[in-house]
């Protein structure tokens, strides 16, 4: 007979990315010499692998931990039903065959009282052969009443018994794979004097995960402007452990699911194809354009990180126990709160969008990064939008943008000109653009605004810039000017840009 199951209380639970790591804690009671107790409570998901014990307090020792599952036993009032009701249901159908067997004996009947009634001699008084024959010919018809109304009750009958024991059979196959697995682990103990033991048990489950999540809030206006960052962990379970009341709570971004190997070569394949004449097709790509760090900030690594925790693991311990349901439903747990200065500048892009946005700049400050994840965005007590934030680094700078600036109004226009030198075919394209600034409120604005121009990477193709006034980065294309608008004011921005390319260069993806 196995040993009673000892009941454990979780104390900590530290979330990964995919899983958890359990701590729990068991009180026990030992009596001199080597035995084995069940502490029950673990999740039958559980990591085998992961799974270890130790003492931390009592004077005893562990040799060895396994884990038991089982399903619990079938209720044996259900087995009982099942049993009872196919002995009714195999006792009607013997009852529904003797009332057919009786059923079929009368045909036979019939047939002979007919013959024989066609045998009568003809001499015989007919009063008294008619009477006699109608006397055996009525009896015969109440026989067979009689037995097609009991047959059509052990039909009816039947019929009640096979669908009673349909039902005891679904209630039991029901019962059967309603079962869930159960868990517990058994930890083989050895004591040295009778005394009580605190075992602790640590394991590895699936089913449990979290993700950072951030709340940006813009406070203040000007020089005085303040952000405040809170950093949230939105963690779930669905283990089939009962609730987590009162534990500790830590999460990590190691992972330790996660084995390291060895990149893999593919083919490169090389190809040929048939000469084509000398032609020079002209097509436009946009190029994103990668920075490591934002101007202003700096980073301790060279490269952009290659996971979102910057290669290192880094933990976050809640503030207090807390308690954590089994249903999966995400729970959201504070793990810190900073406030950083924050510069505002109104950036307008009038290429995509008709109304400037407001950006917030700022210096990361405290202990640990900034993990990538969703962030909501807020000023004051508004909520303005959601974005994401990418992984920022202490003491490296980075922007938020917190929504359009109303009051301010941006409308462009671009003419395009496109003609060809006679005789020697250069061909000649001239854009000109115009942006349109309006301030529609009594407050003023100072706005970045930002445009883009092509950069040529082919010698046949050469662009020339004219902005007077704008700074042209000629690297990357963009053209950047600040402007400042007094209340109710407005400005007009303007810039020119003229490609020339040879008489073979098609200029498709220009006209």
């Amino acid at each position: 007979m196995s040993a009673p199951e000892s009941a454990t209380r979780p104390s900590r639970i530290t979330f990964f990315e995919d899983r958890a790591e359990v701590t729990r804690t068991a009180q026990l009671e030992l009596t001199p010499g080597v035995t084995w107790v069940r502490l029950g409570g673990v999740t039958p998901l559980l990591d085998d692998r992961s799974l270890r014990a130790c003492l931390l307090a009592g004077a005893a020792r562990v040799h060895a931990t396994r884990v038991e599952r089982s399903l619990p036993d079938v209720p044996d009032a259900l087995v009982q039903a099942v049993h009872d009701a196919r002995a009714a249901l195999e006792a009607a159908q013997r009852l529904c065959a003797r009332e057919e067997d009786g059923l079929r004996q009368l045909g036979p009947l019939d047939h002979t009282w007919a013959a024989a009634l066609q045998a009568c001699p003809q001499g015989l008084d007919r009063d008294e052969v008619a009477n006699g024959w109608t006397s055996a010919h009525e009896a015969l018809g109440e026989a067979g009443r009689s037995a097609l109304t009991r047959l059509a009750d052990a039909r009816g009958a039947l019929l009640e018994r096979r669908r009673a024991y349909h039902d005891a059979e679904d209630a039991l196959a029901l019962a059967a794979g309603s079962r869930d697995v159960r868990a517990r682990v058994a930890v083989q103990l050895e004591a040295e004097r009778a005394g009580p033991v605190t075992v602790e048990l640590t394991y590895r489950t699936p089913c449990a995960s979290w993700r950072p999540e951030h709340l940006a809030r813009l406070r203040g206006t000007g020089s005085a402007a303040r952000l405040e960052l809170v950093t949230l962990a939105c963690a779930w379970q669905a283990t089939q452990e009962d609730d987590w009341a009162g534990v500790e709570l830590r999460f990590s971004t190691a992972r330790p699911g996660r084995a390291a190997h060895a990149p893999e070569l593919t083919d490169d394949v090389l190809s040929l194809r048939p000469r084509q004449e000398r032609r020079i097709v002209v097509e436009a790509r946009d190029e994103e354009i990668r920075a490591a760090a934002v101007a202003g900030g700096r980073r301790t690594v060279d490269a952009m990180p290659g996971v979102d925790d910057g290669g290192q693991p880094l933990e976050w311990c809640a503030a207090g126990p807390a308690s954590f349901p089994s249903d999966g439903q995400p729970l959201r747990v504070e793990l810190e709160r900073r406030e950083v200065a924050a510069d505002l500048e109104v950036v307008a892009v009038p290429e995509l969008a008709t109304s400037p946005h407001l950006r917030a700049r700022g210096t990361l400050s405290g202990a640990t990064p900034l993990l990538a994840g969703p962030v909501r965005l807020a000023r004051e007590q508004s909520v303005v939008g959601r974005g994401r934030v990418d992984f920022v680094g202490v003491g490296e700078a980075f922007t938020l943008g917190f929504g359009p600036e109303q009051a301010v109004s941006v409308r462009r226009e671009v003419e395009r000109e496109r003609r060809t030198v006679p005789v020697i075919g250069t061909q000649k394209l001239t854009r000109a653009v115009t942006v349109y600034l309006s301030n529609l409120g009594d407050q003023p604005h100072a706005l970045e605004v930002k445009e883009r121009t092509p950069v040529s990477e082919l010698e046949q193709i050469t662009v020339e810039v004219q902005a007077p006034g704008w700074s042209h980065d000629a690297e990357t294309g963009f053209l950047t000017r600040r402007v400042e608008l007094g209340p109710r004011g407005t400005e007009t921005l303007s810039y020119r840009v003229h490609l020339s390319a040879g008489s073979k260069v098609d200029l498709g993806a220009f006209s």
